[in-house]
């Protein structure tokens, strides 16, 4: 809590921090959560307060009720062996909001004294607060001072399983609503002005001007804005087994995992839903269409019929290895994952095939490093004009042999290594997501493919969720990228990769080439000493990228870190020192900078170079 009139601040307080203090901020939270923590409410109280302005924007309150996931239909007593019905399948949950908004902006003093009601200079928030006239007089709006609004949500959906030909069928309904105490309305005005000839003020004379402008207004009265979606998606799953022998390797099986969805929203401003009004512009005289929620005018339309499809395409082999004992061990590699995806929205009046975006990636495994290679491809079914712009005609109607025309390429080529002892290669492996993703994609474990059936999710009867490609920015990998408030792994001894990305645009007679190398080191000086950075080079610009350096120091229970950005918009410098501990690390923290504070260490010694040169 920080709630404090100016002039106490100012005028009263001893503390030097109050008298300089131009804005602050207060907040009440309280949360409860009951039946086993799947429903919760939070309900908050909060304050921001101008002082130098006297504007304060207050919440009272804001409620929000939240129900888990649950099943309304399902049984208590199944009984031994008894199957789930197909309506017991259907889940929702719920999700209520509700916020009464207080927004005080006084007009400047200057202002009010011209209008002849120099008493309203002294009005503050906490008496607009509570009087409307108070509230109309400071801000010169005769509107209402509080801003209500309150949603609902409910989702429903059921997820159906066909083991027999490894098929999932999953519908889903959506429903919103949300309720306003008010609504906006638009008007134009006539305003005559009789306006001196030469000049720009307002004053009687001749010529006589009639302006027209929009005014929007508040209209009192209960409105609900409901809008629904519904949808369906399906996926399925089959194989393809290629026998073959190379050396340790042999068969090899492609996974395909196709998937279709369709999703319905109709036009919530169609007149049947009554949450649209119009008015005639005056510059143009045309009728322009506009949403009574909120006032804003409506540009186009919110109708969804979008049909999504992708295939997912996996290639993998077994890598036979034969121990001292003559016993055979099993391990899946993984060789190529290949994965397209697109989409055609059928109510759009235009340009309904979206872009076909491809992607591949290859692992390639060593021991002392890995080397991953990744690419994506988007395809742009239809052609662009000069300015890069595109039209609703198909490449496929233009002269040519393909289909779509390539947008956008990309391909990067990434490669880790690490040294030390063995231990510290072993902790750094589970600590590292980087690596951990990787080879998690490529090496499933020490398991033949299992039959037909092995990718299935033998818990839930489904189909097993395809692994994560974008293990690559795990959070695991900030260990080499040392933060505040992280520990920092002192097991390995170094490590140091590499990032060499190609891409290309193209839109029209825009054609856009990038070539970037990063490099992301680490290594140890003494076993509580450690060196970290990252940097890299753009060859098009042909200027090195703004290297940063971490210097961390082990305390035991606390952590110094020194950062060091020497080049670059971003130059600056930190010093930090703090508790290991989680429940301490706010509290007893020291920065220098703080994080409000620019350092400009560059520009620090430059300036003590220029001292010195002067002397």
């Amino acid at each position: 809590m920080d709630l404090a009139s100016e002039s106490y601040r100012r005028q009263i307080s001893d503390d030097y921090r109050d008298n300089v203090t131009q804005k602050t901020s207060s907040s009440i939270n309280f949360r409860k959560r009951w039946n086993d923590g799947n429903q919760r409410i939070d309900v908050q109280v909060s304050q921001d307060q101008n002082l130098r302005t006297g504007e304060a924007n207050l919440t009272l309150p804001s409620v929000s009720f939240d129900q888990n996931r649950f099943k309304p239909f399902a049984r208590e007593r199944r009984g031994v062996g008894g199957e789930e019905r197909w309506y017991e399948k259907i889940t929702t949950s719920y999700d209520g909001s509700l916020e009464n908004d207080f927004s005080f902006d006084p007009l400047p003093d200057t202002t009010l004294v011209n209008r002849g009601d120099s008493s309203a200079v002294g009005i503050s928030w906490y008496d607009a607060l509570f009087s409307q006239d108070a509230y109309a007089r400071a801000t010169g709006e005769e509107e209402q001072r509080f801003d209500f609004r309150a949603e609902h949500r409910i989702p429903i959906s059921a997820s159906f399983h066909i083991p027999r030909y490894d098929f999932n069928f999953t519908p889903n309904f959506n429903y919103r609503e949300e309720w306003y105490p008010r609504t906006k309305r638009k008007v134009v005005r006539s305003r005559t002005q009789v306006v001196a000839p030469g000049e720009d003020s307002l004053s009687y004379g001749v010529d006589p001007q009639t302006e027209r402008e929009v005014v929007t207004r508040n209209e009192p009265g209960f409105f609900a804005a409901r809008e629904f979606d519904l949808g369906v998606s399906s996926s399925t799953r089959f194989y393809g087994f290629f026998p073959f022998r190379l050396g340790p390797l042999q068969d090899l099986r492609h996974t395909v995992e196709p998937r279709l969805s369709f999703n319905y929203a109709p036009d919530y401003y169609a007149d049947f839903f009554g949450r649209t009004r119009t008015y005639t512009d005056p510059e143009t005289d045309e009728e322009v269409r506009y949403d009574i929620t909120d006032g804003s005018d409506i540009r186009g339309s919110t109708a969804q019929r979008n049909l999504s499809f992708s295939i997912d395409n996996t290639f993998e082999t077994k890598q036979i290895s034969v121990d001292s004992t003559g016993a055979k061990e099993e391990e899946t590699l993984r060789l190529l994952t290949l994965d397209a995806r697109s989409s055609y929205n059928f109510a759009a009046d235009s340009l309904r095939l979206s872009d076909v975006d491809v992607s591949a990636r290859v692992p390639v495994l060593r021991k002392k490093f890995d080397v991953s290679a990744r690419a994506s491809m988007t395809f742009s079914p239809y052609v662009y004009d000069e300015t890069g712009v595109q039209r609703n005609r198909l490449v496929l109607d233009e002269p040519g042999l393909f289909p779509a025309r390539l947008s956008q390429f990309r391909v990067s080529l990434s490669t880790d290594f690490e040294g030390g002892d063995a231990e510290g290669r072993r902790g750094g492996r589970r600590g590292r997501g980087r690596r951990g993703g990787r080879r998690g994609g490529g090496n499933s474990g020490r398991s033949s493919f299992g039959g037909a059936r092995a990718g299935l999710d033998r818990s839930t009867g489904g189909v097993a969720q395809a692994p994560d490609r974008t293990s690559r920015n795990a959070p695991g990998r900030s260990s080499r990228r040392q933060g505040v408030g992280q520990y920092a792994n002192f097991a390995i001894p170094w490590s140091l990769s590499l990032d060499f990305t190609y891409s290309f645009r193209n839109r029209g007679e825009f054609e856009q080439n990038r070539f970037i190398v990063n490099t992301d080191f680490s290594f140890n000086i003494t076993p509580k000493w450690r060196v970290s950075g990252v940097g890299g080079y753009d060859f098009n610009q042909g200027e090195i990228v703004p290297p940063r350096l971490n210097i961390t120091r082990d305390f035991q229970c606390w952590q110094m870190t020194f950062n060091w950005t020497p080049i670059g918009a971003r130059q600056s410098y930190g010093f930090n020192l703090y508790v290991k501990s989680g429940v301490l690390s706010d509290l007893l923290n020291l920065r220098i900078p703080r994080e409000d504070i620019k350092g400009r260490f560059t520009g620090a010694l430059r300036g003590a170079a220029r001292q010195a040169t002067q002397r």
